[in-house]
């Protein structure tokens, strides 16, 4: 009883100790020639110009994101093979699991933004799908350096570290 006494209470301290940083993190990849290497360019049946993306995968290099380590991304501009027809798929992956759950959303260019999403504390990548419609908006409006996109993953909120379940030596069941 002791013992796990001491482990909720390092718990909660370090739950503590992440509420009062709750610091900015953020990791950001500046891809050069983004239209270039993420779409074929062709003539719009309307005028103006219509982005397909390529089936090619595009990947940054380890960036530094606080003290949770280091991220990569890591995108599919067609999709992955899991990938509904018009989504591109992006992964983010971190050199190890940071050890702390964190609510994250990640920005692409001036105009895309996801929702905010769960890091949960033991994964060291994940994985999400995009509509290719909204990756284009973002190329096709692109501000900056000509032909030149970002990709922000920004932490929102910490949270705690979590119990692992597996550790509990109580398990409770109950039978219906």
């Amino acid at each position: 009883k002791v013992k796990e006494a001491i482990e909720k209470l390092h718990l909660m301290e370090g739950t503590a100790a992440v509420r009062l940083q709750d610091e900015a993190v953020s990791a950001s990849w500046r891809m050069k020639n983004a239209r270039r290497r993420m779409a074929e360019v062709q003539p719009s049946h309307i005028g103006g110009i219509l982005l397909t993306p390529r089936r090619v995968l595009l990947e940054s290099r380890w960036l530094g994101f606080g003290e949770a380590g280091k991220v990569a991304f890591r995108i599919y501009p067609a999709g992955d093979a899991t990938a509904q027809p018009g989504n591109a798929t992006v992964f983010i992956w971190m050199e190890k699991p940071p050890g702390l759950s964190f609510t994250f959303n990640l920005r692409v260019g001036e105009i895309l933004i996801t929702a905010p999403r769960l890091w949960q504390a033991t994964m060291i990548h994940y994985r999400m799908d995009l509509r290719w419609s909204q990756l284009s908006s973002a190329l096709a409006t692109g501000q900056g350096e000509p032909d030149e996109l970002s990709v922000v993953l920004q932490v929102l909120q910490w949270h705690g570290p979590e119990e692992n379940p597996a550790d509990s030596a109580d398990t409770q069941q109950t039978s219906v």
